[in-house]
């Protein structure tokens, strides 16, 4: 597996390859800019249900959670999936009718009741 690193740019570092638009263009970066290349992705998950439920019963630093977990107790587990874009905000403010900026307007918990805003942070238009 290929470890990331970063390059620092130097006097004799070529110009560097960089996405534009659907097409790429060479730019050469100012001396001391430094350029941070990624490991190689994780591996696929082949069993997602065996790893999910692996990691309810083995948590990291944590008591697995069938030992937290009491009769009539309510669970609800949330997760970011930064995979997937944020919503655009409609108009000047966000759907909960805040005034704040949407890029700084806080998302609610999962277990409020109230059903006139969405459960995460919009983003600017």
């Amino acid at each position: 597996m290929r470890p990331g690193f970063v390059l620092e740019v130097d006097r004799s570092t070529p110009p560097t390859l960089f996405m534009h638009g659907n097409g790429f263009r060479l730019e050469g970066l100012p001396v001391g800019s430094r350029i941070v290349y990624p490991p190689e992705p994780l591996p696929v998950v082949a069993d997602i249900d065996g790893a999910i439920r692996d990691a309810l019963l083995h948590p990291v630093d944590s008591d697995p959670l069938p030992t937290l977990l009491f009769p009539g107790m309510r669970l609800t587990i949330a997760f970011d999936d930064i995979s997937l874009p944020l919503p655009p905000c409609a108009g000047p403010t966000c759907a909960n009718g805040s005034s704040r900026p949407c890029s700084t307007w806080p998302p609610k918990p999962a277990w409020t009741t109230s059903t006139s805003s969405p459960p995460w942070p919009c983003t600017d238009a």
